[in-house]
């Protein structure tokens, strides 16, 4: 376990994170907590409990085996906390440069046929879940990752995020 100052912008750059560090080389998982300074005073009375109990958990995922020992982890934390799990993926719109006006026409399809095949494993996840856990919902979204994770933590009230990194 390990905590953070959420510095981003001048700040990180200028004084870097001891934890971002730590979590992309340490070779165990990390627990990372967040001070509660940047919460509303509605949140922080919210959050007032015991910082270890979660009543809702996030799980971002990008379908990778990296992404599916995240959610290992998540379903133990579920049982163990009682907890109601979300699973979110954000399908990630990339702009491509295009050769010609007929290759333009493709784009349309690339983000329907991503969108399919994120309900089509969603659901799937969920199906595999809820055999073992009773509150599973799934949640997809469309754009910058960080952004929609942030937008849906903030949106369900979500107590902790439990996500895996390639360590890169």
């Amino acid at each position: 376990m390990i905590a953070t100052h959420g510095l981003t912008g001048l700040k990180h750059a200028f004084l870097g994170s001891t934890t971002q560090r730590v979590v992309r080389s340490a070779p165990c998982p990390v627990l990372v907590v967040r001070e509660n300074e940047h919460f509303s005073a509605k949140e922080r009375a919210r959050r007032g409990r015991t910082p270890l109990q979660f009543q809702k958990i996030l799980v971002p995922l990008d379908f990778s085996e990296c992404s599916q020992q995240g959610l290992t982890y998540a379903m133990g934390f579920a049982r163990e906390f009682r907890s109601s799990l979300v699973l979110f993926h954000s399908v990630v719109l990339h702009s491509y440069a295009m050769s010609d006006e007929y290759s333009a026409l493709e784009v349309p399809n690339i983000r329907v046929q991503q969108e399919e095949y994120a309900e089509k494993e969603m659901a799937r996840l969920r199906q595999v879940v809820g055999r073992e856990l009773k509150n599973v919902e799934t949640k997809l979204a469309a754009g910058s990752p960080v952004d929609q994770i942030d937008q849906c933590v903030r949106a369900e009230g979500i107590d902790l995020i439990i996500t895996s990194t390639h360590g890169r």
